[in-house]
């Protein structure tokens, strides 16, 4: 129990809110010790009961599940959490040495990944925690997420095998030195790939922008005309000249500052998710004040718009237009991947991501929520995005693992990222994770984010490819699984 316990501390401090970065290659480790021995029928409940505490506590707050769901939402976490282990005891018991060590890795991909389909995306994948390991990150343009995933359970499941040996190296040198050439090598390449491969394409100077707070701003809707304008309720002649005004008011500040930043030598400017309200009725004239800063500055304009439809079900459009130099809309994109209750508001995107082609490369953009499916950014990169630009409005409990898991998207795929989020991190980086510009919308006396970011982005294996290291190792998992099998225990295990 005392193992169970260090190890369920460890793992409270390995994901979501708190992430320490050792604790996530630490927490399996002891998790595992436990596992192996003893009577699995009273083990693996007491495993269950931990890895659901653990992971209530990492992501306590930071979903929008309130009370009793939460806890049933841990409760089914707790389930995908304790499968590895349950390969790891059942199957790798009836092997030794190197295949036994890579049962609880291949389970531990196999579950994250198709846990990944539920409806908060890639969220909960340990990989996240390892974002300022910018060596290993490199792993990510090869496998997605879940090489960093693999290589984390791989560690705990020969570390845990050390400790079963009494910490005889002689007993279980194969496992520990394939592992350790293996990580070698890894971060040997990604090394190389930092070090020898570095962006060299010219600049362009990106600005992006957040409106300020609402009570800066005259004239604040009532909650009970928020949630009308938000379910498409009607409103009075006097609520849509009040909605107007204010409207009116960000728009003017919003476009007063990108002037500015345009004077300054910005070529893209960009905003926070939601920054710009309007009703229906008034979007083409916003859109047509933008257009006209664009046509006489040269620039472009990534312009996010909450467009309340009073009438209509869904009510809201989530979208970002954007607006070339000449002051043509080049597109409009809706976001398409909405979180759990969004639906009911916003009109969801058609599923396509939208990349042009620039002087400054081909630009694209997602939209928040977009961030956390990696299956869907891979349109991104197979369509040669170079500069991806992705408003966002989020809530302080996620603040800031929600930008650093963009980050991810952005070395996968192998395009530059200018990342805006209100109320959260925005952040400017390359395709290899190299931060250019940081602005902490709680910290910041401006919100402005002013970087200059590389105009190319790479094509990486994992954008041509896609998830073809998850359903290697799902094969792997399944073959081992069948052979166990037709083969008897190599251990005293006990069920």
């Amino acid at each position: 129990l005392l193992v169970l316990f260090s190890g369920v501390l460890l793992l409270m401090f390995s994901n979501g809110r708190f992430p320490i970065a050792v604790c996530a290659w630490l927490g399996p480790v002891f998790v595992l010790h436990f596992t192996r021995f003893g009577r699995g029928w009273v083990r693996l409940p007491l495993a269950y009961l931990a890895l659901s505490f653990a992971f209530g506590y990492q992501f306590y707050d930071m979903t929008p599940l309130p009370g009793i769901a939460y806890l049933a939402f841990s409760a089914v976490w707790g389930v995908v959490l304790l499968l590895p282990y349950v390969a790891d005891r059942y199957v790798g018991l009836r092997w030794l040495g190197l295949t036994r060590s890579l049962v609880f890795p291949l389970a531990l991909v196999a579950s994250e990944y198709l846990a990944s389909f539920n409806p908060f995306g890639s969220w909960c994948s340990v990989a996240y925690t390892q974002y300022e390991n910018l060596v290993l990150l490199q792993l990510v343009s090869v496998t997605g997420l879940y090489g960093i995933t693999f290589l984390m359970g791989w560690f705990a499941s020969v570390a845990a095998s050390l400790w079963e040996a009494g910490f005889a190296v002689g007993k279980v040198e194969r496992e520990c030195v394939i592992f350790a050439v293996a990580l070698f090598v890894v971060l040997f390449a990604g090394g190389i790939r930092l070090a020898v491969f570095p962006p060299s394409a010219e600049t362009i100077r990106v600005a992006s922008i957040t409106r300020p707070d609402d009570k800066l701003i005259p004239n604040p809707p009532t909650p009970d005309l928020n949630r009308r304008l938000m379910r498409g309720k009607a409103i009075s002649d006097a609520e849509t000249a009040q909605i107007h005004q204010r409207s009116n008011a960000v728009a003017g500040f919003l476009l007063g500052r990108a002037n500015l930043e345009a004077q300054a030598g910005a070529r893209l400017i960009t905003f926070g998710e939601f920054n710009f309200p309007v009703l229906k009725q008034y979007e083409a004239d916003l859109i047509q004040q933008a257009a006209g800063l664009a046509q006489r500055r040269g620039i472009y304009i990534g312009l996010p718009l909450a467009v309340f439809n009073v009438g209509h079900k869904p009510a809201v459009d989530d979208k970002l237009v954007m607006i070339e130099p000449t002051g043509h809309v080049a597109w409009e994109y809706r976001k398409t991947e909405l979180p759990p209750g969004e639906g009911a508001v916003l009109t969801p995107g058609s599923g396509q991501l939208p990349v042009m082609e620039t002087p400054y490369g081909r630009m694209g953009a997602a939209i928040a929520f977009d961030m956390d499916f990696p299956a869907f950014l891979l349109q991104a990169g197979r369509r040669d995005a170079d500069l991806m630009i992705v408003p966002e409005n989020e809530y302080p409990q996620i603040d800031p693992m929600h930008s650093r898991m963009a980050l991810y998207r952005a070395v996968e795929n192998g395009f530059n990222l200018l990342l805006h989020a209100s109320q959260s991190l925005s952040l400017a980086c390359d395709y290899q994770g190299r931060v250019y510009g940081l602005m902490d919308h709680y910290r910041a006396a401006d919100r402005v984010l002013v970087a200059q970011l590389p105009v190319r982005g790479v094509r990486t294996v994992y954008s041509r490819f896609g998830h073809w290291f998850p359903w290697l190792c799902m094969l792997g998992l399944g073959v081992l699984l069948v052979a166990s099998l037709m083969r008897r225990p190599t251990s005293g295990t006990t069920s």
